[in-house]
């Protein structure tokens, strides 16, 4: 998958319309990672934008 930054390195803009915007952390679990949401979003979509360009210490 190819990074958000350009050869400029300017991250890109996303337009995203939705209902509510969440902010976590990424935590790991197992071979995975995720996100802890309140149980009111149990069963709805939701799209994650990494704003953290960090590796997380992989």
């Amino acid at each position: 998958m190819p990074k958000s930054e350009t050869n400029t390195g300017t991250k890109d803009q996303f337009e995203i319309h939705g209902d509510e915007v969440v902010e976590g952390e990424i935590k790991p679990i197992g071979g995975s990672a995720h996100v802890t949401l309140k149980k009111k979003h149990r069963g709805k979509r939701a799209k994650v934008v990494i704003i953290d360009d960090s590796d997380g210490g992989e």
